[in-house]
């Protein structure tokens, strides 16, 4: 019979694992590896030791971790340890951009109505401040229209402007 399987790691004991996936089933049984758990039964799950690895860090026993996952490719592994998000995009640069696109379309109609809340609350403060910036401004507005008129007319001319000379 064809099993699928987790692999995982632990500095617990077994029993203590075990119990903890049960506690996380029971919070989260949507999860791929929970709903796979819970579907087979619990008195069906057994929890296997493939190595005793011993280590410093929590990195190190992750690193290991992400070794088996690598080498026995098990099914219901969604995340790999110590997975850099460029490596995760790499692996499946499709599912990626569809959760972009997912999260641009619930998030986009509430950005816009925030938007569109911001601009009516404060939009006659904003058009009063840059009137106001306009107004204390100009000189400068005209001498870089003028600038700019200028160049597109390909004119060579020299003019201050702030205390440095534009040629």
């Amino acid at each position: 019979m064809w099993m699928r399987y987790y692999i995982g790691s632990t500095c617990n004991s077994l029993h203590k694992r075990k119990n903890g996936h049960k506690r996380d089933a029971a919070k989260f049984p949507e999860q791929p590896v929970y709903k796979h758990l819970n579907t087979i039964g619990w008195d069906n799950v057994e929890i296997i030791l493939i190595e005793s690895y011993p280590c410093d860090s929590k990195a190190e026993l992750e690193a290991r971790e992400r070794f088996w996952i690598e080498s026995m490719k098990p099914v219901l592994n969604k995340v790999i340890p110590t997975r850099t998000p460029k490596e995760r995009y790499q692996a499946t640069p499709e599912k990626f951009i569809q959760r972009v696109k997912k999260r641009y379309e619930t998030k986009s109609n509430e950005i816009l109505r925030q938007k569109k809340k911001y601009y009516v609350t404060r939009g006659n403060q904003i058009l009063q401040q840059q009137k106001k910036y306009y107004q204390e401004n100009k000189e400068k507005f005209a001498q870089k229209y003028k600038v700019q008129k200028a160049q597109k007319e390909n004119k060579l001319f020299i003019t201050e402007f702030q205390n440095f000379t534009i040629v």
